[in-house]
This record gives C-alpha cells, structure tokens and sequence, in this order.
C-alpha cells in the first residue's frame, strides 16, 4: 500500500507532466488573448472529445498513448539496464526524431531543427518524468497529450487563432528539456563517477 508521503511525490510528478498548460497559459498572456476566454457546455465538449481539439483524442490518437507506451513504457527501461539515462535519452530522441520526420517534409529547415532539438529536449523531460515517478507512464502521459493540445487552447481562447502563440511555449519547453539534459547529464556522470 502506498503511503501519503508517496502518494504526494506522485501527484507532484503528475503536475509536472501538466506544464505545457502554464506555458500555454503565459502565451496566452504574451499574445494578448487573456481577455477571449471563453468556456460554454459546447466548447467544454470540444475541449475533452472533438476528433480534431479533444484532449481525449491528443491522448489516445495523436500520438501520447502509442509513442508513450512504446517509448517510455518499452524501451526506456530497457535501454537504461546497460546504459545511463542520459544515452538513454538521446537513443529515445533519436527515435522519436526520425519517428516524426515524415510529418515534416515540405516545412521550413529552422522549424524542422528547432523540431528535432525539441524532440531530444522533451526526451530528457520525459526520462526525468519517468524516472523521477517510479516508473510511472501517467506523468509522461500527461505533458505528451498537453504538448499535443494546441487546438484546444485555441478553442478557450478564440483569439489566439491565426496567430504564433505556441511559439512562446514551444521555446520554453525547448529550453526546459534541454536545462533537464544537462541535469540528467550531470547525474549520470556522477553514478559512474562513486
């Protein structure tokens, strides 16, 4: 049986697997559109169960469950047996890089690059989830199908349609994996160091 003490480190970690929504949220803030909230019975619905804004859809058909379960569910544990989290975490971001190439071609080279180094930055996030909860996949589950969200921000705050908003989440998130990458780093050497 879990204790409590436990039970609040978990629900800490959960937390920490909803930052894309505060990021979205001081987006929001910096485009201007605080003031377009709006939420009615109808866009509560779409927000949860739309095919194209669901956060139900982000998490079972865009991407989170499957990659999820494959990524950190599968190969992460088994590639930090015979190797560090941190080369674990570069394998997976690797995977995950080329995983979503398709989607890319045809787009600009700088939006491709900031992809690819956001998808090795957002691996590191996830290793430290992962790790950080036991084990647990729901934390990584969370930022995933938030990560995959924008539509429904958009859907709350109409205003932010047309405009670069993500851009501001999109570079935090960047900047926080890749801060959480040194931080792996820096524990990986230290165990092989003692």
């Amino acid at each position: 049986m879990a204790t409590a003490d436990s039970l609040a480190h978990r629900r800490r970690w959960y937390g920490l697997g909803l930052l894309p929504l505060a990021l979205y949220g001081i987006a929001t803030v910096v485009a201007g559109a605080g003031d377009s909230f709006t939420l009615s019975g109808r866009a509560l619905y779409i927000l949860l169960f739309s095919a194209q804004a669901g956060l139900f859809v982000s998490l079972f058909l865009r991407g989170a469950m499957g990659e999820e379960l494959g990524l950190r569910g599968f190969a992460l544990p088994r590639l930090q047996e015979w190797m560090s989290p941190f080369r674990a975490s570069l394998v997976i971001g690797l995977f995950w890089a080329l995983w979503h190439l398709p989607v890319l071609l045809g787009r600009d080279p700088v939006s491709i690059v900031a992809f690819l180094l956001l998808s090795f930055g957002l691996s590191f996030l996830f290793t430290l989830l992962f790790n950080g909860s036991g084990g647990s996949l729901i934390p990584g589950l969370l930022l995933h199908a938030t990560q995959n969200w924008e539509e429904g921000f958009e859907t709350i705050f109409p205003a932010l349609v047309g405009t670069e908003w993500e851009l501001v989440s999109t570079l935090a998130l960047l900047v926080i994996g890749l801060m959480v990458g040194v931080l792996v780093w820096r524990n990986s050497t230290r165990r092989t160091a003692l």
